[in-house]
């Protein structure tokens, strides 16, 4: 039906009065649910034997990404203790929270290199709709984690002798782009390494008393081992006719250009209570820098922070005694907020131009790079972040870069390729010296492209 039969030009015809027939896909032969199976071993441990789960995937066909997962079986192996206590082992975060180090690689080259994985994870999980967040527990776990503080009842312990199975999808760009893969030009491998510390994301058993005699040592355990690791994946199989044609370019000399985020993590050293960190990165298009903070944990406070892990807890100065999870704390900003002065500088630009003072003014920050103030498209309370919890263990800074705000185009972000430095700068609150954090977390956000040609694949970053 033409739009000459519509007074008003600005008109078309809603869909309830289309009559024509949806667009089709006939050249989609079939969808195949696979499995890839890692390589190199079965069973795999933090302090001994293998530590690196290896995937390589590979077809003639095309590997839709959203549908990837990771799954193994999380092994109980404690010993019997002579009071006959199940000695469970209790993981704190979902199945990301294992591992340390992830790559995605493609013909060699590589795509991907996220360091401090598990942590870097766990704070994108946060930036998720608490909807989105359980569903990822339920993936996962299994169970109903609440890591503003759970209690015994509610974690899901797995019993000595038993196994639970988990899945988690991979935290890379690369399967986050809407695009499929063909794997025939382009196979992928990733690899996942263990976290050394064994205690990275399961209670640490303990024999005194600060977990209210729930996690004893022998009513927990520590001995576990990763078994049966293997990726799902939907692959897609299409025509001889159209695969002939993506041949034919490709074989031609022509490229096929996957564009995706990536990320470039690290924690340095805090030194004093007024500190720069200089960062020195080749990247043409930064978009978002993130800063978060570590400190080591005391088992002894109130509440026992017993689920509290380096990965799991963006320190902010409110934790430390009386945490606000524990009770009612009154905010005073000059005396407990973590930042006094906190700004950014790439090259000339400073970023705000005038430097932060104060929590709320980095969750604002924070909720601007998101773009959350578009209460129809992403309801403003989308974050899994509580107003408790950003002020103890959710504590996350974002300096955004981009020229556009909120994913309008891609490509705006800042070029940092030409030697620019990278410094944040930042004042900490004083007043209890003992309350400051000792590292800070810096991760990098980037946009990157894959090209993918005949005979080879190259990122350009």
């Amino acid at each position: 039906m033409s739009l000459e039969i519509f007074k008003d030009m600005n008109d078309e015809l809603i869909s309830h009065l289309n009559y024509k027939n949806p667009r089709t896909a006939s050249y989609i032969i079939e969808r195949n649910s696979c499995s890839f199976h890692a390589i190199g071993g079965n069973v795999y441990k933090p302090t001994s034997g293998v530590r690196l789960l290896r995937f390589n995937i590979a077809a003639e066909d095309f590997l839709d990404p959203s549908t990837l997962r990771i799954m193994f079986d999380i092994v109980n192996t404690a010993e019997p203790v002579s009071t006959g206590s199940q000695r469970n082992l209790y993981p704190v975060s979902p199945a990301h929270g294992w591992f340390s180090r992830a790559r995605l690689l493609s013909r060699g080259q590589v795509v991907e290199d996220i360091s401090q994985y598990n942590r870097v994870h766990e704070m994108f999980n946060m930036f998720k709709s608490p909807g989105a967040s359980e569903d990822d527990m339920l993936e996962s776990m299994l169970g109903d984690y609440k890591t503003s503080g759970p209690v015994i009842k509610e974690l899901s312990g797995i019993p000595r002798g038993e196994r639970q199975t988990v899945l988690f999808k991979p935290l890379f760009g690369l399967l986050s782009q809407s695009k499929y893969i063909s794997l025939k030009y382009s196979p992928l491998t990733i690899e996942l390494e263990l976290d050394s510390d064994e205690y990275a994301n399961i209670i640490k058993p303990n024999s005194a008393s600060i977990y209210d005699g729930a996690y004893t040592m022998e009513a927990t355990t520590g001995s576990f081992e990763i078994q049966n690791c293997m990726i799902r994946a939907d692959i897609i199989k299409i025509d001889s006719e159209l695969q002939n044609k993506y041949d034919d370019h490709l074989m031609s000399g022509g490229a096929i250009s996957l564009p995706y985020t990536t990320y470039h993590s690290q924690v340095l050293k805090i030194l004093g209570t007024s500190f720069t960190i200089n960062l020195s990165r080749s990247l043409t298009y930064l978009t978002r820098v993130y800063a978060s903070f570590l400190r080591a944990t005391e088992t002894t406070m109130n509440p026992p922070n017993f689920w509290t892990k380096p990965h799991n807890c963006f320190y902010h100065t409110l934790r430390i005694n009386n945490s606000l999870l524990g009770g009612n704390v009154p905010y005073y900003r000059d005396k407990y907020d973590i930042i006094q002065n906190c700004q950014l500088q790439i090259g000339s630009k400073l970023i705000p131009d005038y430097p932060m003072k104060s929590s709320s003014e980095a969750f604002y920050f924070l909720k601007k790079a998101f773009n959350l103030n578009t209460v129809f498209n992403n309801h403003v309370h989308s974050f899994n972040i509580t107003a408790r919890e950003y002020l103890d263990h959710k504590f996350v800074i974002v300096f955004d870069t981009e020229k556009i705000n909120g994913h309008v185009a891609s490509f705006t972000g800042m070029n940092v390729k030409n030697g620019e430095q990278i410094t944040l700068k930042m004042d900490l609150q004083t007043a209890e010296l003992e309350r400051n954090p000792e590292d800070c977390h810096i991760v990098l956000e980037a946009e990157q492209v894959l090209e993918i040609k005949g005979s080879y694949v190259r990122v350009a970053d």
